[in-house]
């Protein structure tokens, strides 16, 4: 009985420490995202939902610093349809809550391009991540979960024919989940 509970201690040792976030790390990932939204312009409203993906890379350039990326697709319903194709550069820091399970709170710097109703507008967006958790039963895979975050978006439209110049600002505190899967290597 001795050996197996020495054993036994010693695998979750050996588990523990070897799933900690090192110098050197690396994974590959993804997330999804749903979402709901709703806007009033001009005493109209709006109300719309959107479904996104988005293939991720990180690496561990320091213990606990991630450095990654991704390139997102995300489509938003409503009245109409809207399509983003977003590159997007991040940087996490991982705090261990207890035993491989981490809080991982997040800045991005994204390069969007939306397009809907035939008016394609390019822009940037800023990106915080404040409810972002990681969890990992194994060394090698990790469930990521993004309960709160904050963005910032700004979209430029252009139309030579109208000589009409536009720029669309969207600031985001909110609610919108996203889960995402991690594979280690």
């Amino acid at each position: 009985m001795k050996k197996i509970i020495i054993t036994l201690l010693a695998v979750i040792t050996v588990t523990a420490v070897s799933s900690a976030q090192q110098k050197g790390d690396m994974y590959v990932g993804g997330a999804l995202g749903v979402g709901t939204t709703s806007l009033i312009v001009g005493g109209e409203s709006s109300t719309g939902v959107s479904f996104g993906i988005a293939p991720t890379f990180g690496y561990f350039v320091a213990d606990k610093f991630k450095i990654g990326g991704s390139v997102a697709y995300n489509v938003e319903v409503g009245d109409s349809a809207t399509h983003t194709i977003q590159v997007t550069p991040n940087i996490a820091y991982y705090v261990e809550l207890c035993k491989n399970f981490y809080y991982t709170p997040g800045l991005e710097l994204g390069f969007v391009c939306a397009a809907g109703e035939g008016i394609t507008m390019p822009g940037f967006g800023v990106g915080l991540s404040l409810g972002s958790f990681e969890f990992r039963p194994t060394p090698k895979f990790g469930f990521e979960v993004n309960l709160l975050s904050f963005s910032y978006v700004l979209l430029s439209y252009n139309d030579d024919y109208m000589r009409f110049n536009s720029n669309g600002v969207v600031f985001d505190l909110g609610l919108n989940p996203s889960v995402g899967l991690k594979y280690y290597f």
